[in-house]
């Protein structure tokens, strides 16, 4: 089965991108790659910052199925979930090395609004992340520090990140894992037996709500380029006659929602509860569902 262009594009850029260069690689040399004219590629994208954009949205993607998978995994205990998505940080790294060295040499990427939103909303989630899989592991007595601990273990994770990428330090990951769950318990020990008052509260995170807002103010475009690639999909999968009807209509129906001022969430929630027994889309489920701050079914 093919890749949807707009897929296709994006692939196409992230190998161009990270062999030649964000400022050195052309529009034109884009399309050149895709077999595409520059005119179809602007279809899907306006600019090489909105390409650079969908690009570390689909990275970002890949990385929150992951994280969630391990966090939804009722087979581990909640230490073994902890470790896991720690774990996992390390090795995405160096499985994906070329991606991050791309965001290292390009300093002079101009960061425009849509990119200043997306990175603060993934630091935003981050910390969200962190929160849980420790409020898990430690429990409610954690509770009061968790804005704290969970912004150190982030700084810890990305520092030992930093020192993997730049100085090309090599590092056991299990090493490093074990060591970084050994500092948090000793941290969280610390805390909680010394009575000392928390620096950060959820009252002074109030930009927290303003990113979700702006976010949430983007999501059915977001939601209605994803459904763009399911359609563009639709005739490849091979499905039966009826499926293929059925899946056409639960379309049809989720942008007619997405095209409402006020879209019926429930009704687009359960459309993409009809969509999930077609494989080929189950990331893209995901990713309507997390635009559009739905729970899948």
């Amino acid at each position: 089965m093919n890749k949807p262009k707009r897929q296709q594009i994006i692939d196409t850029a992230m190998e161009l991108f990270i062999k030649n260069g964000f400022k050195a690689t052309t529009m034109q040399e884009i399309a050149d790659s895709c077999d595409m004219s520059k005119g179809a590629v602007y279809l899907h994208f306006r600019s090489k910052n909105q390409l650079m954009l969908a690009m570390m949205e689909h990275f970002d993607d890949q990385v929150q199925a992951e994280i969630q998978r391990i966090r939804n995994d009722r087979s581990l205990s909640p230490r073994d979930r902890m470790r896991a998505q720690i774990y996992f940080l390390f090795r995405d790294v160096i499985e994906n090395q070329g991606y991050f060295d791309l965001f290292l040499r390009e300093t002079g990427l101009r960061v425009n609004e849509e990119i200043m939103l997306f990175l603060q909303r993934c630091r935003y989630e981050w910390q969200k992340t962190q929160e849980e899989f420790l409020l898990a592991l430690y429990g409610q007595p954690l509770k009061p520090y968790l804005i704290d601990v969970a912004a150190m273990v982030n700084g810890i994770v990305g520092e030992y990140h930093v020192i993997m990428l730049v100085e090309g330090i090599q590092i056991d990951l299990d090493r490093v894992t074990d060591f970084i769950m050994h500092v948090i318990d000793e941290m969280v020990s610390g805390l909680l037996k010394g009575n000392v008052e928390p620096v950060l509260k959820p009252e002074m995170m109030p930009t927290r709500q303003k990113v979700a807002a702006m976010w949430a103010d983007q999501g059915n475009a977001r939601a209605l380029s994803v459904l763009e690639e399911m359609e563009e999909m639709l005739p490849g999968l091979g499905l039966e006659k009826t499926d293929a009807e059925d899946a056409r209509a639960s379309l049809g129906l989720i942008r007619t929602e997405l095209e409402l001022e006020t879209p019926g969430k429930t009704i687009i929630q359960g459309m993409l509860a009809n969509l999930r027994d077609i494989d080929a889309w189950a990331g893209h489920r995901r990713k309507m569902a997390h635009y559009l701050s739905l729970k899948l079914r």
